[in-house]
Formats: structure tokens, sequence, C-alpha cells
């Protein structure tokens, strides 16, 4: 009976053992084959939410929840417009003034204006008909303000040697020997005894002139083309008062090249207003002389027996709105003598609904080789988005973006190409890009082109056109970022319309074949169906 007791108190003490030691450890139980194990995981970590287990997995469970809703929560990086498929407009000027890319379903109205004839390289171009030159990409359009050549045509064109007086024992004959313009050039030869030996000629001159506004001191430019051999200086000279402007020194070479030099008289400016073209100097005070007699002289710097070539003479009266500036301004292309030129401008409608995005978020892009010294004293207006919005110029020897107040300092811009880009958003964030350098703007524009309708290079009511050549014009109705205005200008975001011509400058390019020579205004340009 002992025994039974015993042996029953020891399996009690083993049972009781047991279920302590079942509570000490977890919980490990088998699922069935139908049910997810995942389910039977989560049913015992609730089972055990006490312990510090269960408190670390729910901790690790919400910090990854707020990493994942504040991932969400962080803006997205905007993507990238593709300036290929918003270009709305693409002028390469190959073949005319049409696009050769825009945006179907509509038609870019354009308009070329000039109320004369103009001259290229002695061909004579009809009024209203772009004079289309060597550009950055094949053919660019030639873009100058009204001037006139006051040579005779026989000076000009070096017709007769009578016209023009020998210094100091040259002798002067013409010559058919490779003009270049017409049917002959000025052969002066010196004897290379005296110093200063060459040629010359003279005309009249005045020194002011009405600038529709004041009466201005008048500022003279002389350009001529010239080769042989020898160096030679050039000089404009008050042969009244003897007085002379500064002297040109060049090189002559084998080939044609075009050198210019400048004169200005010392006038008291005076206001006089509007509508007096026809009776100024009536209003001179009494006694005022301003007739004078201008000599343009082209002698030898040394004392050496040479013959150089003379061709294609022009002498220009020109207004110098900034006369603080030692530079001058630079000839416009060669007319014949006694011709005159009318303003050139290009102008393109830009009112219709295809344009609405393009006025709120947009680009212009344009290749520009200007034929004046960056820091001269000349006003070109470059374009301007009307009804003046926005206008890109040079003044003042600088080029500034208004109504922005941008500006930039050109240098060493003569005769070489830059690449110029605008870009706009609806913000009123404006950039100027110049060679792929950005220049914003200094304050936010109030959405200023909402109510644009016409783009426009120059000015046809004044005297203030781009004065240089215009090529691979492009419109897009995106804001370019900064990188696709560098890739613009590296060639690299789109690729030129045709081979990369030489750059050749805007008073030696040669005549184009594809000049056009009938119409007059193209309006309704047909929107194109090819892509750039």
């Amino acid at each position: 009976m002992k025994k039974i007791i015993i042996l029953g108190m020891l399996a009690s003490l083993l049972t009781v053992g047991l279920l302590n030691a079942q509570k000490a450890a977890p919980a490990v139980t088998t699922a069935p084959a139908s049910e997810p194990i995942a389910a039977t995981a989560g049913a015992a970590v609730a089972a055990n939410t006490d312990t510090a287990a269960d408190a670390a997995v729910a901790a690790d469970t919400n910090a990854v929840a707020s990493a994942a809703v504040a991932a969400d929560a962080e803006p997205k990086p905007a993507p990238v417009e593709d300036p290929v498929k918003n270009m709305i407009a693409r002028f390469s000027f190959d073949v005319g003034i049409t696009p050769d890319h825009a945006s179907s379903g509509f038609s870019i109205p354009v308009v070329f204006k000039r109320e004369s004839p103009a001259f290229l390289n002695g061909q004579e171009i009809s009024a209203h008909v772009p004079r289309l030159v060597a550009g950055k990409f094949g053919q660019g359009l030639l873009m100058e303000s009204a001037h006139a050549n006051l040579c005779g045509p026989i000076q000009a064109g070096a017709v007769e040697a009578s016209v023009f007086q020998p210094l100091n024992g040259s002798d002067l004959t013409v010559t058919p020997e490779q003009p270049w313009e017409g049917k002959q050039a000025l052969a002066v030869t010196t004897r290379g005894e005296a110093g200063e030996e060459g040629m010359a000629l003279e005309l009249k001159a005045e020194k002011a002139l009405y600038n529709l506004a004041s009466i201005v001191p008048a500022y003279y430019v002389a350009s001529v083309y010239l080769k042989g051999q020898g160096n030679l200086k050039l000089f404009l000279k008050d042969m009244d008062s003897d007085t002379s402007g500064e002297a040109v020194y060049v090189e002559l070479g084998s080939e044609w090249k075009r050198f210019a030099c400048t004169f200005g008289f010392q006038f008291a400016a005076k206001g006089i207003g509007a509508k007096h073209a026809a009776d100024w100097k009536t209003l001179l005070p009494p006694g005022t002389n301003i007739a004078v007699r201008l000599q343009l002289a082209i002698v030898t710097t040394d004392s050496l027996k040479t013959t150089f070539y003379a061709d294609g003479l022009q002498v220009e009266q020109l207004a110098m709105p900034y006369t603080g500036t030692r530079m001058g301004p630079s000839p416009h292309a060669w007319i014949p003598g006694d011709t005159a030129l009318a303003n050139e401008t290009i102008q393109m409608e830009i009112k219709s609904d295809a344009f609405g995005s393009w006025r709120k978020n947009g680009t212009i892009s344009f290749w520009f080789l200007p034929n004046w010294e960056a820091r001269d004293g000349t006003y070109d207006m470059i374009f301007q988005i009307m009804p003046g919005l926005m206008i890109l110029r040079h003044a003042n020897g600088k080029l500034h973006l208004a109504p922005a107040g941008t500006a930039f300092t050109p240098s060493d811009w003569q005769n070489a190409w830059h690449h110029i880009a605008i870009t706009w958003n609806e913000e009123g964030h404006w950039i100027m890009y110049v060679d792929g350098l950005d220049y914003p703007n200094d304050e936010i524009m109030n959405r200023p082109l909402k109510a644009a309708t016409a783009l426009a290079f120059g000015n046809a009511d004044a005297d203030i056109v781009p004065n240089g050549v215009i090529d691979d014009l492009m419109l897009f109705q995106i804001t370019l970022t900064a990188d696709q205005v560098r890739a613009l200008f590296a060639g690299e975001l789109l690729n030129p319309a045709v081979t990369t011509a030489p750059p050749v400058t805007p008073a030696k390019m040669e005549t184009p074949a594809s000049v056009v020579t009938t119409g007059s205004v193209v309006t309704a340009v047909p929107a194109a169906t090819n892509t750039p």
C-alpha cells in the first residue's frame, strides 16, 4: 500500500514539472497542410505580444511602414520633355524663309520686308526678296539697316582711274585682272621713293545729319576691298580743316579682303522733333556751314615699290547714338555708288492658338553672325516679341534682354558665329543663354507674353535691325533646360539641317546659287510634314 502511494506522488510531481516546462518554453505548433504558414506564425505572435520579441517585431513593422509612407510623400522629379516633339517651327533658310518644320495642323504667316532693291556682290535682288548668304549651316538670312553709298558709281566700281587721285607719284590704271566686283579693278603701282604713296578719292560731305528727332554729329565709315603686296594704311580726312581720323593699318594678301576706317565730326546736337526730314538745315543757327570735303586715302607705310588693287569702295554716313565709345560702327554690305538700301525685317504671326503653349512656356533658339564690333556705339534690334513684350538688342556695347534687365557684354563678336537662346515659363522666369552660358533675369515677369502677336527680327519703322546673318531659327513650346540649351549649342540635341558651311563674313559672301528672285511676300506658309 505504501508503495502505491509513493508511486502516485512521483507521478504527480512529474506531471507538474512537465506543465511548468511547457509554460516556460515558447509554443511550437505544426500547422495543418491546408493552412498557410504565415497565418499560423501570426497567431503565435499574437499569442505572445507581452514578450520582448513580440515588441521588437512590432517596432520593426512600424518603422518599415513609416519609411514607405515618407518615400511616397517625396515629390518625384518632373520628366524632361522631348524638344523634338515640342518643336513648333524650324527655319534653316536654305531655300527661303519658309520653315523646314512646322507642327502639323496649322500654318505660320511669314513676311519679309525691304522697300528697296538690294545687291549681293554686284547682283541686284528685287525689293522684298531676302538675301540668302553663307550661314552657320548651309545658308542664312542677311539682314541690315538702311544705308547708302555716298561714292559715285564710277568710284564705287573702280570703273575709271580718272576719278581717283594718285599720291606721291603713284601710277593708277584700271585692269580686268581678277576684279572683286564688275569687270575691272583699280591697280595702284607705287615707285617706292617718297613714302605714303597710293591713291585717294574725295567727295562732298556734311558735319551733321537729321536722325528723325534731332540734328546730331555725322559719322562716316569708309570701306574698300584690297589685295596685292605690301603694307598699307587707310584713313579719312577733312580736307577743309586738315584733320584726319584714326588710321587703320593692313597687310595685303593674294585674296580680296575688306578693310574700313572711320571719321566723326564735332557738332553740337540739337533736338528739333519729328517731321523735319526736308527742312532740318533751315533750323540751324544762321551762318552755320556744315558742308565739308571728305577724303579717303590708301597709302603705303614703307618705301617699297609695289602694286595693289582696290575695288568695291563705299562711304557711309551714320549717326552715332552713343558717342562716348571709342569703337566706330562697322560697314554694311557693299552696294553700288549713289544707291540706298532700305531696312530689312522678317516677321511671323504668333497670335493663333497654335502658339498658345509657346506663349506660356517657350524657347527661341538661333545662330547669329553680327557684322558689328561687339563694343561699338551702334544700336541693333536683334528680335522682339510684339507688341514690345520682349526685346533683344545690342546697345552701348552690351547685349540687353528687356524688360528683364538681363545684360551680357560680348567681346570679339564681329564675323564669328554665336548661339543665342531665350527661355521662359508661365511663372515668369526668363533666362538668356549665350553660347551655352545662362544669364537669368533679375525679377519675376508677370506672364508678359500672354498678349504676344508677332515675332520680328528688326524694326521696319526705325534704323535698328540685327545687322548680321541669322541661321537655324527654332521655336519650342516648352522651356528647354540648361542642359538642353547647351546640347543645342554643342550640336548634340538636334542635328543641323545640312552640312556645316565654312564661316564667311556678310560683306564678303558670294552670291548663293539658290537666291530667291521671284515673289515678294510669303504668307500662310503651309505646315511641313517632315520632322527635324
